[in-house]
């Protein structure tokens, strides 16, 4: 299973949240019957979601939500929590790897491997959304690397995970950003 469908932060908050993460939670969840032993679930977060580690308390209060809320709890939610338009994509995005990684045991168990990605800016549809929402911090990141990704950079990491080849993958999140997370690492801690 490719749960790859998402929505930019144009969409608004609510929007955002329920499509990119709580929609797909729900769908993963309520297909898990259906998986037998050596599937594989793949979960498309972003380097958007790079700041998962230092908005814990924050994404611990979203996974704390039933996946089913209504959009009318996700604005209550993002009210509470400070969660704008744009920030909403990023923290979809973060919630999403730590949702893969808190819950990789229970597919385990099942014998299903549960992954994520994190691509980074990529030539689909949605692109201007991006640049237009997130600006000089998209040009930046997108100078930083040369270029967006396309679909054929992005694929064969996800058939990858699809495949028997990966078995021994699981809870992990693969970045797919032509060198993002690296330069953010790099920033990050000063190395």
């Amino acid at each position: 299973m490719c749960n790859i469908a998402g929505v930019p932060p144009a969409a608004g908050r609510a929007r955002v949240l329920k499509t990119n993460f709580f929609a797909l939670c729900a769908l993963t969840e309520r297909l898990a019957d259906r998986f037998s032993a050596g599937a594989s679930i793949v979960n498309i977060a972003s380097i958007a979601g790079f700041g998962w580690r230092e908005d814990m308390a924050r994404i611990k209060a979203g996974l704390a939500l039933a996946p089913d809320i209504s959009l009318e709890d996700i604005d209550a939610f993002c009210d509470a929590h400070e969660i704008d338009d744009v920030f909403s994509y990023l923290f979809a995005k973060e919630m999403l790897i730590v949702w893969t990684r808190k819950i990789h045991d229970l597919w385990r168990a099942r014998g299903v491997r549960i992954n994520t990605i994190s691509p980074g800016p990529a030539e689909t549809p949605i692109l201007k959304d991006f640049m237009a929402a997130f600006g000089e911090r998209a040009r930046n990141d997108v100078a930083a690397v040369g270029r967006p990704g396309t679909p054929e950079d992005i694929a064969p990491v996800i058939a990858f995970l699809c495949s028997e080849q990966s078995a021994w993958i699981t809870g992990a999140n693969i970045p797919v950003d032509g060198g993002l997370e690296a330069i953010a690492l790099k920033r990050a801690f000063d190395f």
